[in-house]
């Protein structure tokens, strides 16, 4: 079993590392092979596509951000208010991390070429991300930090409102031509958002961690660079 986990992830690494090389469309199968030396028998006992083999990626980028976010927030002595700062943190600082995989994942999972996957992806991130959400916010009723009569539904509306603003701004952020004005819409957007989340958690404002000008900056460099991404 063990082998067999290591065999797996040895061609999900190739595929990945191939895909940022070129992109998903133009990567082949072959390509993969050839990179770690494999034969297309052995390929095609792991992954019966190139297809799968991008959604078990998907899968594993999920995994990942969920052990990031749960490592964030370990740790009983944190107050709930700490802890959803700490997971706010971690959630940026892995999209920094994992930018290089956005560049060439980013328009397939945002765009309209895969529906599918791209909802299969949205609602795996929605759970997870509401399960990590979800004892925070119950914590925090029971310090009094928080005010909701509904912990699991408040943690339910402020994933579901990132899914909105991301799916709304991501077309018109392609759209615009210059970086200043890129930034100052997605600084703007995410201050609307905390603002939002704040409200619903019945904190003062400024009481949620801000993004640092760095994570602002390296999206809006991601969004005016999008159509030279490879896809």
């Amino acid at each position: 079993m063990e082998k067999h986990k290591l065999r797996r992830d040895e061609i999900l690494d190739a595929a990945w590392e191939l895909f940022g090389e070129c992109g998903y469309d133009a990567a082949t199968v072959t390509g993969i092979i050839e990179r770690i030396g494999i034969s297309k028998g052995t390929f095609y006992h792991y992954f019966v596509s190139k297809q799968e083999l991008l959604e078990a990626g998907v899968e594993r980028v999920v995994d990942s951000c969920q052990q990031t976010l749960e490592t964030a927030v370990d740790g009983k002595s944190h107050s709930a208010l700490e802890q959803l700062n700490s997971l706010l943190t971690a959630s940026w600082d892995w999209k920094l991390a994992n930018i290089g995989t956005s560049k060439w994942l980013a328009p397939i999972m945002l765009g309209n070429r895969d529906v599918v996957l791209r909802h299969k992806f949205d609602e795996r991130i929605a759970l997870m991300s509401a399960n990590v959400l979800t004892p925070i916010i119950t914590r925090g009723v029971e310090e009094a930090v928080f005010d909701t009569a509904s912990p699991a539904g408040t943690a339910a509306l402020i994933v579901r409102q990132w899914d909105y603003l991301k799916s709304a701004g991501t077309k018109p952020l392609q759209a615009v031509p210059e970086l200043e004005q890129i930034t100052t819409q997605i600084a703007a957007a995410l201050e609307f958002y905390l603002d939002n989340v704040e409200k619903l958690l019945g904190v003062s404002r400024g009481s949620l961690q801000r993004p640092t000008s760095t994570y602002v900056e390296t999206i809006a460099n991601f969004y005016l660079n999008w159509e030279s991404n490879p896809a």
